[in-house]
């Protein structure tokens, strides 16, 4: 970022990896609101900054965040990650009957789309959700459907989704 501070790329990975794998949220709003500064209406910025709202309890500021962003179709590869964000705000918004219809929706859209990284992102922030309900069970399952596609990730996805794994499960 500070080699290149106009490029989006830098705050794009920076608040993707506050969130993935320190979950420092507020370091991810910090970073993704610098990007948006030149980047108006950059989806994946928009979309770390919802998440990373949503995460620090502000579930109302993340849905206004939400209503900014490019919208996206079926056919789009970022649609499965509008999908689970989406599912993210409804959870955190009182709606889990309908997060987990839009979780389960963006993890089939990237199944489709053959891009498994999304898939085990979707299942274990979906997992965190149900862990945060209070229903084990159902986080464990979640869990154990991600664990299913580990293998098919890169050598970098499997230690991302490791890290990502260690701070979705409950101790």
């Amino acid at each position: 970022l500070c080699d290149e501070p106009f490029s989006k790329r830098p705050t794009r990975l920076g608040s993707w990896i506050a969130l993935s794998t320190t979950a420092d949220y507020v370091k991810a709003e910090q970073i993704a609101r610098h990007g948006l500064k030149t980047h108006h209406d950059d989806f994946i910025l928009l979309n770390n900054l919802a998440v990373s709202l949503a995460y620090q309890g502000k579930p109302h500021d993340a849905l206004e965040v939400l209503k900014k962003m490019p919208q996206k179709t079926s056919e789009d590869l970022s649609h499965a990650t509008y999908l689970a964000t989406s599912g993210l705000l409804k959870f955190r918004l009182g709606e889990p009957d309908e997060g987990r219809k839009l979780y389960r929706m963006a993890v089939e859209d990237a199944k489709h789309k053959k891009e498994t990284g999304a898939v085990v992102s979707a299942l274990l922030h979906f997992a965190r959700e149900e862990y945060g309900l209070g229903g084990r069970s159902k986080g464990d399952e979640l869990v154990k459907e991600a664990l299913l596609e580990f293998d098919k990730l890169s050598a970098l996805q499997r230690i991302m989704a490791n890290r990502m794994l260690e701070l979705v499960t409950p101790a």
